[in-house]
């Protein structure tokens, strides 16, 4: 398997998303997850105030709990149970509200649109609808069970 060495603390790991992780374009990121965890750490204690804004606008925007809860519920039941629309494993309270097509792409906040994916589904996914999402999959041999 292909190997890369970070950028920033000069380690070595195999090239996966498990170390890299991907960036939007959908490439691997030349940073290790633990640089970007250290890098995201050290610009939010300067930046606090920034990041406290950029969230509370996110959240304006976010489905209120009991939104998610029902939304969660009537996906559930029209997809038979609480799994990940795209890898098949099962979820648990923390699953994510996909949009199949998303809104940066003419998407609706419609149950039609919604989708229950786990975490590294929903944000491999990013800004992806479906059919590129599956293309982006096969490119890299992992499995496509939707």
């Amino acid at each position: 398997m292909a190997q890369r060495t970070c950028r920033y603390c000069r380690r070595t790991y195999q090239l996966n998303k498990d170390n890299f992780g991907h960036n939007p374009q959908g490439g691997f990121r030349w940073k290790c997850r633990a640089c970007v965890r250290q890098a995201v750490r050290e610009y939010n204690e300067v930046h606090s105030g920034r990041a406290y804004e950029r969230t509370q606008l996110r959240n304006d925007t976010r489905l209120t709990q009991a939104d998610r809860a029902r939304y969660g519920t009537q996906l559930a039941r029209r997809d038979g149970g609480y799994t990940c629309f795209y890898c098949k494993e099962e979820l648990g309270a923390d699953f994510h509200i996909d949009h199949k097509t998303p809104i940066a792409k003419g998407g609706q906040h419609a149950l039609a649109n919604f989708a229950l994916a786990c975490m590294p589904c929903n944000q491999e996914k990013h800004a992806k609808d479906i059919n590129e999402y599956r293309v982006w999959r096969r490119d890299r041999g992992l499995s496509i069970l939707f």
